[in-house]
């Protein structure tokens, strides 16, 4: 492909993710997180059994699991300060792509 970095959905798991995470730590993912569009929240921000939200758990995830080669971020969206936030409470180390600053309503602070 050329790419130097891709956006994957976490949705279907490690075994997904892998090929673009593991393969080569030159190479940049950013997980879909939390994202701004309006019915984002119908699934993302769902609770699970441990209490967080499945945002946070993809988080939690990427932090714990998806990481390993410290070339995974996550993608945020800038309008949810809240959202941004609970993400870097539970991924204090990954990186955030925060898309949504100017037009869509997000600020840079």
């Amino acid at each position: 492909m050329g790419a130097s970095a891709v956006t994957l959905s976490p949705y279907m798991g490690s075994d997904s993710l892998n090929p673009f995470t593991a393969a080569d730590p030159s190479k940049g993912a950013f997980v879909l997180c939390k994202t701004s569009n309006p019915s984002s929240n119908e699934v993302q921000t769902l609770k699970t059994s441990s209490g967080l939200m499945v945002y946070e758990e993809v988080a939690k995830i990427t932090e714990e699991t998806w990481n390993v080669n410290g070339n995974v971020g996550l993608v945020v969206g800038a309008t949810d300060i809240t959202a941004i936030t609970n993400v870097r409470k539970s991924a204090p180390s990954v990186w955030i792509l925060a898309p949504g600053v100017g037009a869509q309503g997000g600020e840079p602070e």
